[in-house]
């Protein structure tokens, strides 16, 4: 079993019974009242799942504000999503990759 920490993504890997894995992968808002009640009203996150897909050679992905290169091949992700924007807060692929954002403070 590990645990990994970090100022808000959360991973807990175990072996459990018979050998089985599992993981948990989650995050939590910056820890300040305002914040979280900010949170709790004004960022729903939708859960959404995008199929692995083949695309045409030179077609393009709409992001938030550019348009970039489309890969030849994507596999399937589930994702957490704030409704608001355009891109994911954190998610898994079929090969189990997963991976979230984390708080960068600066000035």
């Amino acid at each position: 079993m590990f645990f990994v920490n970090s100022m808000s993504l959360h991973m807990h890997a175990h072996l459990g019974v018979e050998g089985q894995a599992s993981m948990l992968l989650g995050e939590e808002s910056i820890p300040n009242l305002t914040t979280r009640v900010a949170t709790l009203f004004a960022e729903v996150h939708e859960i959404v799942r995008y199929a692995s897909a083949d695309h045409q050679p030179g077609s393009t992905l709409r992001c938030q504000y550019i348009d970039i290169p489309q890969v030849p091949k994507t596999y399937s992700v589930c994702l957490s999503r704030p409704a608001w924007l355009w891109g994911a807060e954190m998610g898994s692929n079929e090969h189990g990759l997963c991976c979230g954002n984390e708080a960068v403070f600066s000035r």
